[in-house]
């Protein structure tokens, strides 16, 4: 859909840059470059065209799968995902208080059997 009009854009900017020796390109003339390739370019063949070749009118979307400029590669094993893995325990704060307050209650264990 876009490719006509950038080739139309570049025939009228070569145009231009023929007759103004090379100058810049004005604002104003790229306005009115891309209005004049826009004309001609977007018509009701070009989007008929544009649309079947995506598949959407009529809806083909094998059409578009099918075609040979679509690579087709064998599917890659994928990696596993944090979600796949299972869930971590603790986190390594929680973990060294949980191991503090182990080691209190193993203290005070070891110090009534004493008595």
């Amino acid at each position: 859909m876009f490719s006509p009009i950038k080739g139309k854009y570049k025939d009228k900017l070569y145009e231009l840059c023929q007759l103004n020796d090379g100058e810049p390109t004005k604002k104003k003339d790229f306005c009115r470059l891309y209005h004049e390739a826009r004309k001609e370019t977007f018509k009701p063949s070009n989007y008929e065209t544009a649309f079947k070749k995506a598949g959407l009118v009529p809806f083909d979307p094998q059409s578009v799968i099918n075609r040979p400029e679509v690579i087709k590669q064998p599917p890659q094993p994928r990696e596993p995902q944090p979600d796949d893995l299972p869930p971590c325990i603790y986190d390594a704060k929680a973990l060294e208080k949980d191991l503090y307050h182990l080691d209190k209650e193993r203290g005070a264990c070891d110090t009534h059997g004493e008595d």
